[in-house]
């Protein structure tokens, strides 16, 4: 299964401003309590910054934790290097867990700190990060089951998907996309990845229609061609293991006509696969809509690209892997091809 980890960038003005705005509901809430007053005090005193400190004295300290936190949190994008950003990404990291662990109920806090131990997973393999990101996501979700549910369905879909754990995926994408609708918004990226999720837990049918919402959604915003490129060479992968190879070829055609003639597309950065065997199931089909378009030389270099990529697939699929049979039957063709 491939699935997208989209990269953006982070204005800091407007975390900021949502930050403020949230902490202000939160402390709006609180003095709405009703909860006994000290003697002289009127309930609207409660919104005064004084006497936030004084019911929540550990709360001031948790927001300027999380306030230092999120400059890290920006300035990992702006670093020049892997490393520099792996570093910088962490001392992140320790300000959200500083300003979790002072104030257990900061949505803020846990928000932030489950997306960046995701990312941090995504760019250097921590498997304890994933655990730990899963933790702070699940602990906000508990928490407030509404806050920021378009974001957080989808880095939790990304998170369950990695621990092989497909039906939470799935369910965690639905919301995430039902959040995005409900503001107006939704991507082809999520639906994408919905339907990568649905492939591996053996549903090809409603993979089939998640890749064709995505399309759809990539062609209507005009966005990146990796966001129409991606899900239509998912949609190639769905319909060949329906046995529609015909359907499948022709997309797979459009996939590498949206790649720019080539399978480069699906080794993109934040493009990931599990199990690692996929990848070269994906470029599998790729090579062989390129040979179909191709003549003399070109055909057969794209067929010796696809023989290799079978072959591949094959030495690290499971012994029990469900395209297997399909996989073979697609290396016995293109050696069929080449003569051999």
């Amino acid at each position: 299964m491939a699935a997208f980890l989209p990269r953006a960038r982070t204005c800091l003005l407007a975390i900021a401003l949502a930050a403020t705005a949230s902490n202000a509901a939160f402390a709006q809430r609180n003095a709405s309590d009703e909860t006994e007053l000290p003697a002289g005090v009127r309930r609207d005193d409660l919104r005064s910054p004084f006497w936030r400190r004084v019911r929540e004295p550990s709360r001031a300290r948790a927001d300027r934790h999380f306030r230092r936190g999120l400059v890290f949190f920006v300035r990992a994008e702006e670093q020049p290097t892997l490393p520099r950003r792996v570093a910088v990404m962490r001392s992140a990291v320790l300000r959200f867990q500083r300003a979790a662990a002072l104030a257990p109920n900061h949505r803020e806090a846990l928000f932030y700190l489950g997306r960046t131990l995701a990312a941090l997973e995504a760019l250097n393999g921590d498997e304890a990060g994933d655990e730990a990101a899963l933790e702070a996501l699940e602990r906000l979700r508990e928490l407030d089951p509404t806050y920021r549910t378009d974001v957080v369905g989808f880095e939790l879909g990304l998170l369950y998907t990695r621990r092989g754990r497909y039906e939470e995926a799935i369910e965690a994408y639905e919301a995430g996309i039902a959040g995005a609708l409900s503001q107006g918004e939704a991507t082809s990226i999520a639906h994408s990845n919905l339907a990568e999720v649905r492939m591996m837990s053996g549903d090809l049918l409603g993979a089939v229609a998640d890749y064709e919402r995505a399309i759809r959604l990539a062609t209507q915003s005009g966005r990146s061609a990796q966001s129409l490129g991606l899900p239509l060479f998912g949609l190639a992968v769905a319909l060949d293991r329906l046995g529609e190879r015909e359907e499948a070829r022709r997309r797979a055609t459009q996939a590498v006509a949206a790649s720019g003639g080539t399978t480069l597309m699906l080794r993109a950065e934040g493009v990931f696969y599990d199990p690692e065997s996929e990848v070269f199931y994906y470029e599998g089909l790729g090579q062989e809509a390129i040979a179909e378009s191709s003549q003399g030389e070109a055909r057969g270099s794209a067929l010796e690209s696809a023989r290799a990529a079978w072959t591949t697939y094959l030495r690290l699929a499971a012994r029990d892997d469900r395209w297997r049979q399909s996989a073979e039957d697609h290396l016995r063709e293109v050696e069929t091809a080449l003569g051999r």
